[in-house]
């Protein structure tokens, strides 16, 4: 019986990592598309704008970033994790959210006349008040996100954030070509707030309309495992954003620009799956929060497709960025480099790390989220501040090696003790792509350093690198399996991607199947 009871466990976990590799498959390509129009901006920005506009831009993003996190009160990631909801608690949620993005609108108006009487130097006043705008159009639809998410409807969410990322990005191009400045980049975001809220709402009200009530009682228990969750989320932002606002008050707008085309650059890979896996793999979790053996195969899948997606793209861009900043951003971006290398470490931690929210959540053990987030926050604040003093350089290696250390230092209570995941296995999920890509990137980048010497047209350099790495990665990729090679070939004729991540895994499917 315990056998069986076994096969069933790997059973129930096998069927949902085929449904989140499912999934996964159909919106890549629109995550594809987002992070395509998120680049397209910063690099139609740098173009156009100095160093020290772009660290401006930097402070602002950390101001709506900030907005966002509070916007919907924790409501929404509530919303999943309670599988039933009266009509009467959403609408209650609902009203209280637009309320909330009054105020926020409010407080962004406000806070343009006392920067400018207090703070006369600053640079934010002209701007302080369009920033509001954006809180007043979240709430219109942005609780209706979260419901689709519950109810797996991703490719309606896929085509509203096509929608609303090409009209903000067609937004900032324009003005940022036509001389608006700083301003375009507000103007972009005002943009795909709006027409993916009021999308959002069309799509949402013919499904959940919100009736006139306001319950308190009602939406309680909702609101507070959301305040847990807003703090869950707001403070590991703070953490992850102390870095530009220790950088923009100590070394100023210009060291800050710099910093942020070589930090956006690393995160790029994540930002490019995170929208994937967060809202593939949440409502998954969600659903199976009483199943550890299931969850543990679903966190395995997940990070064996995240390292391999996203490794490789990132340890090729440390070894091209001396040709590739300079191509893509102008020689007088060059300063980013060392600091893009600083960061890779940083870079490939929090792709694997940033799974665990999704995993907590499902659990409702969001305290111990918020507990790790702030000491996180805490470490990295005082840290950067004793390292702020020796420079840019110094805070993006400081960064990179506490981001490991909390990695390591936060797994049993992210994993051992919530679904008895062993740190051998989770490990083990990502070693062998960790080991192709550096043997990768180290090829690349002695192949940059023969090409030096031959005065090639930059372009045509940064093409033939990338080329040598797509290639290099295959071959070794393919030598690694070894006797497994056949059957890597037949489950990529056959488009069968879950026995493809074992094989790449280094995991042997006769025994996997055995066991």
């Amino acid at each position: 019986m315990q056998g069986f009871s076994h096969g069933k466990d790997r059973s129930r976990g096998m069927k949902m990592k085929r449904r989140i590799l499912a999934d996964a498959a159909n919106v890549s390509t629109t995550n594809l598309v987002i992070a395509a129009t998120q680049f397209l901006e910063i690099l139609v920005l740098a173009r156009t704008l100095l160093p020290a506009d772009l660290g401006l831009i930097a402070l602002i993003a950390v101001i709506l970033g900030f907005g966002r996190s509070v916007a919907d009160l924790g409501t929404g990631t509530a919303l999943i994790h309670f599988q039933t909801l009266s009509r009467r608690a959403f609408s209650s949620i609902y009203w209280l959210l637009i309320i909330f993005g009054a105020v926020l609108f409010g407080l962004g108006m406000a806070s343009h006349f006392l920067l400018e009487h207090f703070v006369p130097r600053s640079p934010l006043p002209p701007f302080a008040g369009w920033i509001g705008f954006c809180f007043l159009l979240f709430p219109i639809g942005g609780l209706y996100q979260f419901h689709f998410q519950k109810e797996l409807r991703f490719r309606r969410i896929a085509v509203i954030e096509i929608g609303a990322r090409m009209c903000g990005t067609a937004t900032v191009v324009l003005l940022a070509l036509t001389g608006h400045g700083v301003f375009s980049y507000i103007a972009g975001q005002i943009g795909y707030t709006g027409v993916k809220s009021v999308a959002l709402f069309i799509a949402g009200i013919g499904l959940l309309r919100p009736a006139l009530v306001f319950d308190g009682a009602e939406a309680g228990e909702v609101l507070r495992f959301g305040y847990f969750q807003m703090g869950e989320r707001l403070v590991p932002y703070l953490a992850a954003n102390v870095d530009y606002i220790i950088i923009g008050k100590f070394l100023g707008m210009r060291e800050l620009g710099f910093y942020k085309i070589a930090y956006e650059l690393v995160v790029a890979p994540l930002r490019m799956v995170n929208p994937i896996f967060g809202s593939l793999a949440l409502p998954r979790f969600a659903r199976n929060q009483h199943d550890d053996a299931a969850l543990r195969e679903g966190i395995l899948a997940t990070l064996r497709l995240l390292s391999l997606s996203t490794f490789p793209l990132l340890l090729g861009l440390c070894a091209t960025a001396p040709v590739f900043i300079p191509v893509m951003y102008g020689p007088g971006w060059s300063r980013a480099v060392p600091i893009i290398w600083l960061l890779t470490l940083m870079g490939l931690s929090k792709i694997i790390g940033n799974l665990s929210g999704s995993l907590i959540i499902a659990k409702g053990r969001v305290k111990v989220g918020l507990t790790w987030n702030c000491i996180i926050a805490a470490g990295n604040g005082a840290a950067f501040l004793l390292a702020v003093h020796r420079g840019v350089e110094s805070i993006a290696a400081v960064y990179s090696l506490l981001s490991l250390m909390f990695l390591l230092l936060s797994f049993p209570d992210y994993y051992s003790s919530t679904i008895g995941l062993r740190l051998r296995e989770y490990l083990g999920s990502f070693m062998m792509p960790t080991l192709l890509s550096c043997v990768m990137a180290a090829i690349v980048y002695g192949a940059y350093a023969a090409l030096r010497g031959a005065h090639l047209w930059p372009l045509a350099e940064l093409v033939i690198l990338v080329l040598t790495g797509a290639a290099v990665y295959g071959a070794i990729s393919l030598a690694a399996m070894g006797r497994r090679r056949g059957e890597a070939l037949r489950c990529i004729r056959q488009r069968d991607g879950s026995p493809l991540l074992d094989l790449l895994a280094g995991r042997d499917l006769q025994s996997k199947g055995a066991s």
